[in-house]
């Protein structure tokens, strides 16, 4: 028997019961990735090694986050299929390959400098992922640290520092995985593959070294400004979004928009994903959900566990949940209140503050990232070279 703490399943009737509208996305997102995969392999090119490096990242991130204790700060809802400890959904592997290769092959069409395109796949991946981080935290796929001071400053429950997170992350990698074989010099063409054993060169390094670039985009963007002059997140998040796409891609895109949408992997994923948001927050009823699994211990409120941030600070954190102050969109009126240092218990959804403003808040991002990659591809694809 292969232990739990390697892969655990768990039954989607189950699933379905506590929480369906996690089944629903944990479906989506497996088929968005077969769909991208689908895609890579139609393509050719460097575009199926992309794919996998995309997979080896997602699992390189996921375990980072996990296994440090400073930046170790949420924790996913239990899905069909679970990974180390039960800490990593199936499905999260498989989100990797559904945001960073669909925003790479949309912004490929803009044929931007190498330089300005990486910020650019790091913005789409931004676009593509705004609906998400709103949905799901209130749907309780996943739970935040509540006291974390890297994820207190939020947006409907959704820390800043995840959208500076997925536009820095996605912009190392590209970086890395692209500019890497010019230094090896892997190919003479744009996009030609290479030999087997150099592409898993660039697929290994681009998976443990884009983390990394990732934390020095933070030492440089938000940390000094958060942490030394308690400059709001919000205003680093702006700032980093607003002057990477105002003053770099904006400036870079000489292309002319083209005509009409090719219906490929690409659009159907980029379909899917947008018309699921637009039109699960209107029918749900949060208050109707739950989620058992890992979760912030409960305890002792005036416990603290301080952190230490990228510049070496000390920052404060409370070692547990504190259930008489916190700001958390769950509690626990459908079960009861689990013991103190419990880290396996069931959480409650709680009803819309307002729905009409979250539903419309999520439908206009999704009716603008639709525009946005509809202009994107509706540009000529860059030919790949089959080889």
């Amino acid at each position: 028997m292969i232990s739990e703490n390697i892969v655990a399943f768990r039954n989607p009737a189950e699933i379905w019961q506590e929480n369906w509208t996690f089944l629903i996305k944990e479906s989506v997102t497996i088929v968005g990735a077969l769909l991208t995969l689908f895609h890579a392999f139609k393509s050719g090119g460097r575009n199926l090694w992309l794919w996998v490096t995309c997979i080896l990242h997602g699992v390189a991130v996921e375990i980072y986050s996990y296994e440090l204790k400073d930046i170790d700060n949420f924790w996913h809802i239990q899905g069909t299929v679970m990974f180390f400890k039960k800490r990593f959904p199936l499905y999260i592997v498989c989100l990797y390959p559904y945001f960073i290769y669909t925003a790479t092959m949309a912004v490929k069409r803009m044929r931007l400098p190498r330089w300005s395109e990486s910020l650019a796949v790091g913005l789409a991946v931004v676009c593509i992922d705004l609906p998400y981080d709103i949905t799901g935290v209130k749907l309780l796929w996943w739970t935040w640290h509540d006291t974390d001071p890297n994820v207190y400053d939020r947006m409907y429950y959704v820390p800043w520092t995840s959208y500076i997170f997925h536009a820095s992350f996605a912009f190392s990698f590209n970086t890395v995985f692209n500019g890497l074989p010019k230094l090896l010099n892997m190919t003479t063409k744009e996009g030609e593959r290479s030999t087997f054993r150099k592409e898993l060169t660039v697929s290994i390094a681009t998976a443990l070294f884009s983390f990394p670039m990732g934390v020095i985009q933070f030492v440089i963007f938000y940390h000094p400004l958060h942490d030394i002059w308690k400059v709001p997140t919000e205003v680093c998040c702006c700032l980093l979004l607003i002057l990477g796409y105002c003053a770099i891609v904006w400036k870079n895109d000489k292309q002319t928009v083209g005509g009409s949408i090719k219906i490929d992997e690409i659009a159907l994923v980029i379909f899917i994903h947008y018309t699921m948001y637009f039109f699960l927050n209107w029918f749900v009823q949060p208050e109707q959900l739950a989620a058992t699994g890992l979760h912030e211990p409960l305890g002792d409120c005036s416990k603290d566990a301080p952190i230490l941030s990228a510049l070496g600070q000390m920052l404060p954190r409370k070692q547990y949940l504190c259930d008489k102050n916190y700001d958390e969109p769950f509690d626990f009126h459908c079960t009861q209140r689990p013991a103190d240092g419990v880290k396996w218990y069931t959480i409650c959804g709680t009803p819309f503050t307002n729905r009409v403003e979250h539903c419309v808040v999520v439908s206009c991002i999704s009716a603008f990232g639709l525009f946005i990659f509809k202009e994107l591809l509706g540009r000529r694809e860059p030919k790949q070279k089959r080889n």
